[in-house]
């Protein structure tokens, strides 16, 4: 099977292949034709546009997180103001971001794995929110800023100290185009290009960046897995479910383009697959690993919930998958430990991002269950967290996302000991209270 290669952005054929008819874009093929006037078109045109929506709406989403989740909104703003002061930590380095220029995306004078790390652009997801929160323009600019060097510099990528253990370029090169990246990649720009849209601070040369960087990433993404068989999906593992849920977020945000409809069937498809195959009927994923097991709750969710608000088939609502998609929730709320946190289980690690997991995900499945463990343990106060910040799961919180809903009865699980066969997991527990005894097991 011959490699697939990155195609570079063309804006006449891009713009020639939008649906409908956009004011301002104008007729591509004559020589006349203005293709800075037409980025201001297709910007004024999402500014104005309010949907399709992301899995939530920027509108409500300030508010109604803000009200129910303020601890949680402030560490996002602590976070961005310390990007924009160069010191946001990302994993064992911090984020070299320079006000007006954005990050030399190849730079690792610490030789770190962290700075491959980076090329999941998760430390935009906190600016992006905090944005929505509060209006302010500078985190508005520093999203831009990144996306713009990004643009700039992507295909010039180079992994110098060789964490990749791929070589320089090889290395640069999977560092931009692996598909767990582009997957991480796309959900920050899909929801930059449209919480951000009508921002005063962001403009149309942002527009432009976000586009073509989705753009090009998309059809990357779509094209490798067109050439796969649903086995080949398989085999990349938490790798291909971050993908999916990129591209179909994506593809279900950007109907006028025309390949934007492919995008979505695909990720749909390799969704379908990955939650019936690669998730055992007990509900954990197969790499028998927590944090993998969130990672693909996560990448799941992130496309099935835009396809829920919208009223179209999901897998909180459709069989045989919402059954399987709801025991993966049910599974991280049995593995509880009595201080609220989820263990350890191969290589992940302490943690509380579940809360925001479950709490996402039962605003569509309305689980009595899943609203008992969420009573119990959810206050405003809290920041789910995971390794040493704010858990990535944090990022699935949405407008619909109220912890303790009205007319929602919650019901306390009918054992207190869970038995997870077919993973081989299980957890010993002498009753729910907090000052209760357990002992996890993992055979």
């Amino acid at each position: 099977m011959e490699e697939t290669i990155p195609a570079h952005f063309d804006a006449k054929q891009f713009f020639a292949g939008l649906k409908g008819d956009i004011p301002g874009i104008g007729d591509c093929a004559s020589e006349s034709w203005d293709e800075d006037r037409a980025w201001g078109a297709w910007h004024g045109y999402l500014a104005e546009r309010r949907e399709p929506t992301w899995f939530f709406d920027s509108v409500s989403f300030g508010k109604v997180v803000g009200k129910c989740w303020p601890g949680l909104v402030r560490v996002w703003i602590e976070r961005s103001e310390r990007l924009l002061a160069g010191t946001c930590p990302a994993g064992d380095m911090v984020v070299p971001y320079v006000p007006g220029e954005g990050l030399d995306w190849s730079a690792n004078p610490q030789r770190t794995m962290s700075a491959l790390g980076l090329h999941y652009m998760f430390f935009l997801r906190w600016p992006i929110r905090a944005a929505m929160v509060t209006g302010n323009g500078r985190y508005v600019r520093a999203v831009a800023d990144c996306f713009r060097s990004y643009v700039e510099q992507m295909d010039q990528v180079r992994d110098e100290g060789n964490i990749a253990r791929r070589g320089p370029e090889e290395g640069g090169r999977y560092a931009v185009w692996n598909s767990l990246s582009i997957g991480l990649k796309l959900k920050a720009l899909g929801e930059a290009l449209y919480a951000l849209r009508d921002h005063p601070e962001w403009t149309a040369e942002d527009c432009r960046n976000a586009t073509v960087l989705i753009w090009r990433h998309a059809d990357f993404l779509h094209r490798k897995l067109a050439e796969q068989s649903p086995v080949e999906w398989q085999q990349e593992l938490n790798f291909i479910a971050s993908g999916s849920g990129g591209l179909g977020g994506v593809g279900a945000l950007l109907p006028e383009w025309k390949e934007a409809g492919d995008w979505l069937e695909m990720a749909r498809q390799v969704q379908e697959v990955l939650l019936l195959n690669q998730v055992h009927a007990d509900g954990m994923q197969k790499e028998l690993c927590t944090q993998y097991h969130s990672t693909v709750i996560r990448s799941l969710a992130t496309l099935q919930m835009i396809l829920a608000r919208r009223g179209e088939p999901s897998f909180y609502d459709t069989e045989p998958f919402r059954t399987r998609f709801l025991d993966m929730h049910r599974l991280l709320a049995g593995i509880l430990a009595p201080d609220g946190y989820t263990p350890s289980f191969n290589s992940a690690v302490y943690g509380t991002e579940w809360m925001a997991i479950l709490a996402a995900g039962n605003a569509f499945f309305r689980d009595p269950e899943l609203q008992w463990h969420l009573r119990r343990w959810y206050n405003p106060e809290m920041v789910p967290v995971q390794k040493n910040g704010p858990g990535w799961s944090c990022t699935l919180l949405h407008d619909l996302c109220i912890p303790r809903p009205k007319g929602l009865r919650s019901r306390k699980p009918r054992s207190t000991s869970q038995l997870f066969p077919e993973s081989g997991v299980a957890v010993l527990r002498d009753s729910w209270d907090g000052d209760g005894n357990a002992l996890f097991l993992d055979f």
